[in-house]
């Protein structure tokens, strides 16, 4: 079903691979939710005057967002094209 999505200009290539990467696979998933929890609870270092630790944290945060947005955008177009969970959606 996602390679039909794919073909028909629905969803882009990055879309594709993050769901292909993030949702079809157990390990993936598992990653994502491990290093969601992981940015989230870190704290910029007090000793970091200069707010390098904060970009970094800032920049993964953006990162998972555009995963996150990217799943949902695909979970969604699944829906609009009546994909009803019953089998792999990469086959």
């Amino acid at each position: 079903m996602i390679d039909q999505l794919l073909s028909a200009n629905k969803i882009t290539r990055f879309h594709y691979l993050v769901f292909a990467v993030f949702e079809c696979n157990e390990h993936g998933k598992e990653f994502l939710n491990k290093m969601l929890h992981d940015t989230y609870m870190e704290e910029p270092s007090t000793l970091d005057s200069g707010g390098v630790t904060l970009a970094m944290i800032d920049g993964r945060r953006s990162l998972f967002r555009d995963i996150l947005k990217a799943l949902e955008f695909t979970k969604s177009q699944l829906k609009e094209n009546n994909y009803d969970g019953s089998a792999n959606p990469t086959s």
